[in-house]
């Protein structure tokens, strides 16, 4: 499977649950405002700190899970810009 195809199953593939562990750890062990998330896959991660009102700059190495970043972020009416 190629990741083009892999990226779209990506998100089935994982819990839920683990998403909001991780915020969860996140906010209680650092204090930031901004960062920067390297691998971000799908952006899942990016997205539910963007909600929490961080500012959050993303990267990965596949233009196709950015690409399903990018679908939920408009979903959502969310804005990246792309360099």
């Amino acid at each position: 499977m190629s990741y083009q195809e892999f990226a779209y199953y990506y998100d089935s593939l994982m819990d839920p649950a683990f998403y909001d562990e991780y915020v969860h750890f996140l906010n209680e062990h650092i204090h930031f405002q901004v960062g920067l998330e390297l691998g971000c896959g799908t952006g899942e991660m990016t997205l539910r700190l963007i909600e929490e009102g961080k500012q959050i700059t993303a990267t990965d190495l596949s233009n196709d899970m950015l690409e399903v970043l990018f679908e939920k972020a408009a979903f959502k009416q969310y804005h990246f810009p792309i360099y």
